[in-house]
């Protein structure tokens, strides 16, 4: 645990949440850059938020707004320095916010936000991950219950199981050095304590660790919680069928340390020459530093000698700017520092070539796009690129092209080089207003059949418009169904049509095998079917999951036109399973368990079902669930209990896993006692 009075969960626990769990409202774009990677520890130096505010990993064991004090972890001594990876705490944050519920009957739920970094394995170099946090637990709350839960980032829902305990992560996204990926989370702005930062000698901090408070920064501040409503939506509140009052705290343990780094906000070089043709590189940069703190690095391959940029201000935002020659080879890229933070911030940033075409007009009069350019390259031959070279190649440095439609920017192009300008609109009348055309849909008008008039037998059918747009009361109705062949996923939804049918009123569609189904529109003839996901968790050692869940879901449909109904058809629904594969497995007695794991759907990108795809993992020899957990956005699972293990833990080593979406594989742990 890395946090006084902040409760921070482990990495993976068995999630017993059913699989309905989701995040209900996003926030994505909180978070808008990520700092270069610390020497002497291999993180991050800093996470950045869009309020320009960064966070850094507070390191100091001795610093009680760092959550070390009381608070001992595994393998980090924090009286002493803190040195990796001999003496380097195995799970630390750039930000952690925790708030609690008291639920009625003395349950509790609590939440976890967090940006950590942590070991894939253990605290060695190229083991570094870190990763954006959600998470909601639930003890002894309501029983299979769906319980709806707001919070600083959004909105949760959560399904407890038959004693009232759930437990929902979402994880964006542990892998090692992926350190931008984060970014894609649903946290940030960071949340601070309500009156601002809190200042202490060793710095400025988000919060106090160890002292509840309220908080704001997150993308409900100045708005109602959308379920206790207030005039602050930074909150913790909870709702559910049968709950009299919303339940709702503003309080919370908030950690993390606000970074002095200001780094880098952008940079570019670009080739040229000085009034003497030599060769120089302009060199451009946007930073927060100080005016003295950014310097282009010496380069012994260029002959670039270290130099200093000149700022376009002493305060605040500004641009700095350097021209440097090169004596030696062009290189492919500059190194900048920023000598001011500490750690020592640098970025490598590439060395382009100017476009040889400058573009000096691109204007449109409401008929013709009128392009002039011209290009240092003698003979070079420019065209305006989209449109015919008949008409958009330049003559004599200009292209007049008939349009109706002007591009908001054009480019121009000799086949190598590229410039482009945007287009300045000078004439041109107002679009004519008009009306939408109405798009063709198919007749969904009932048919009947009626005896063929013109049969001297009396006996033949014919199918014929129905008479005031409904079959004959006595006209039986017969069933037909169109095939579904696109196989679905678990949790999509697909559409069915039985709009041939003759003689129907109303249809009664019914489950029949397969996943199980809901639907929509069910009485008519164009209904919806959702597939359900799999409850993987209810399986005992007489009927472990075996592959054949990627059977089709079958429905069936009955017409019916008063009392009269017609045999049923069935339609069979193809399924797409996920693919589910065992990547890592770990077995130390007394300190570590783990599993890794990848779920894919094919055609379907990494994060994109919903609910997430639960991964249930089962004792082969035995048939006992070991545990769950839940597949993050980027399609990867990871189950992996903490040390000091409760008696009753079990530690499979033959695996079988399966998921909520059909997948199915097996395994073994190396080293495992059972």
């Amino acid at each position: 645990m890395a946090a006084t009075a902040v409760v921070a969960l482990p990495l993976a626990l068995a999630s017993v949440a059913l699989a309905d769990s989701r995040v209900v409202t996003s926030n994505p774009g909180g978070l808008t850059a990520v700092g270069p990677v610390n020497a002497d520890y291999g993180f991050p130096a800093w996470y950045q938020d869009k309020n320009k505010q960064r966070v850094e990993l507070c390191l100091d064991g001795n610093d009680p707004m760092c959550g070390y004090v009381g608070a001992p972890v595994a393998g980090f001594d924090n009286t002493q320095p803190t040195v990796f990876p001999t003496n380097f705490p195995d799970e630390q944050f750039y930000m952690l916010a925790s708030s609690q519920l008291a639920l009625p009957g003395g349950g509790k739920a609590t939440l976890t936000l967090g940006l950590e970094a942590s070991f894939l394995n253990q605290v060695q170099n190229g083991d570094q991950i870190t990763f954006a946090r959600q998470r909601i637990y639930v003890v002894n709350g309501p029983k299979s219950a769906t319980l709806h839960f707001h919070q600083p980032y959004g909105d949760i829902d959560v399904d407890t199981d038959d004693t009232g305990r759930a437990h929902f992560t979402e994880d964006i996204a542990p892998s090692v050095g992926n350190f931008s990926t984060p970014l894609k989370g649903n946290l940030g702005p960071f949340l601070t304590w309500t009156g601002g930062p809190v200042t202490t000698p060793s710095g400025q901090y988000l919060g106090d660790p160890a002292q509840l408070h309220a908080v704001t920064g997150g993308p409900f501040t100045n708005k109602p919680d959308p379920i206790a409503g207030g005039t602050d939506g930074n909150t913790f509140s909870a709702t559910w069928d049968g709950l009299a009052q919303p339940l709702s705290t503003n309080q919370f343990n908030l950690q993390g340390k606000i970074s002095t780094n200001t780094g880098f906000d952008g940079a570019s070089a670009v080739q040229g020459t000085d009034s003497s043709g030599n060769p120089v590189i302009d060199v451009f940069a946007d930073s927060r530093a100080d005016a003295s703190e950014l310097y282009v690095a010496a380069d012994s391959g260029a002959g670039i000698k270290s130099t200093p940029m000149v700022a376009s201000s002493t305060t605040g935002a500004k641009s700095f700017y350097a021209r440097v020659a090169v004596s030696g080879t062009m290189p492919a890229n500059v190194t900048l520092n920023n000598n001011g933070d500490a750690p020592l911030s640098t970025i490598k940033v590439a060395v382009t070539k100017p476009s040889s075409i400058a573009v000096t007009d691109a204007t449109y009069d409401g008929t013709t796009l009128h392009v002039a350019a011209s290009s240092s390259k003698p003979g070079a031959v420019l065209t305006v690129a989209g449109y015919d070279p008949t008409t958009a190649t330049l003559a004599n440095g200009v292209a007049d092209i008939p349009t109706g439609a002007p591009p908001a920017n054009v480019s121009v192009t000799d086949g190598t080089d590229t410039a482009s300008a945007p287009v300045r609109i000078t004439a041109g009348g107002v679009t004519p207003p008009g009306e939408a055309p109405v798009p063709p849909s198919a007749n969904t008008d009932p048919v009947c059949t009626v005896l063929d008039p013109a049969d001297p037998t009396g006996q033949a059918e014919i199918v014929v418009p129905c008479v005031d747009g409904a079959p004959a009361p006595d006209a039986a109705p017969t069933a037909k169904v169109a095939p579904v062949t696109t196989p679905a996923a678990l949790g999509d939804s697909v559409p069915l049509d039985a709009s041939s049918s003759t003689n129907a009123t109303s249809y009664e569609w019914s489950y029949v095998s397969g996943p199980q189904v809901t639907f929509t529109n069910g009485t008519t003839a164009k209904p919806t079917v959702k597939l359900s996901p799999y409850d993987v968790t209810k399986y005992t050692s007489a009927n472990l999951p075996k592959a054949a869940q990627g059977a089709p879901a079958v429905v069936q449909v009955v017409a019916v036109n008063g009392t009269q109904k017609s045999a049923p058809v069935q339609v069979s629904i193809p399924v797409k399973t996920d693919t589910v594969q065992i990547t890592t497995t770990k077995y130390t007695a007394g300190k570590e368990y783990r599993i890794d794991g990848t779920s894919t759907i094919p055609g379907v990108a990494p994060g994109g079902v919903n609910p997430a795809t639960t991964v249930a993992i089962y004792n082969t020899t035995t048939g006992a669930l070991v545990g769950t957990t839940q597949v993050d956005t980027t399609g990867a699972w990871s189950y992996r209990p903490r040390a000091p293990f409760a008696a009753t833990q079990i530690f499979a080593r033959n695996l079988t896993v399966v998921t909520s979406r059909g997948g199915y594989t097996t395994g073994t742990v190396t080293g495992a006692p059972n």
